[in-house]
């Protein structure tokens, strides 16, 4: 499939779908590590919300100390935990 941005017209990107069809033990792995990357990011979510209901402003950086803090955060890659942060 190609998708043009709207932004620059001139610059196409190119994406693919594939379907994985993991063993059964890969796939409990997988469902684990999603579970836990939804508990973070409903827990930062909510961190930001109540700071917001404050009137204290919140930077990237402030929920990047928070992940260190997590307990969750020993369960899946860190990387994974960063990019959920830059979601947010």
């Amino acid at each position: 499939m190609f998708k043009t941005k709207e932004k620059n017209k001139n610059t196409i990107t190119l994406f693919y779908k594939y379907r994985i069809y993991p063993a059964p033990e890969v796939e409990q792995k997988l469902v684990k590590t999603m579970e836990t990357e939804a508990k973070v990011y409903n827990s930062l979510l909510d961190y930001i919300t109540e700071k917001k209901k404050q009137g204290t402003k919140i930077t990237q950086l402030d929920t990047q100390k928070l992940l260190k803090n997590m307990k969750e955060k020993h369960k899946v890659y860190s990387k994974a935990l960063q990019m959920i942060n830059n979601i947010l």
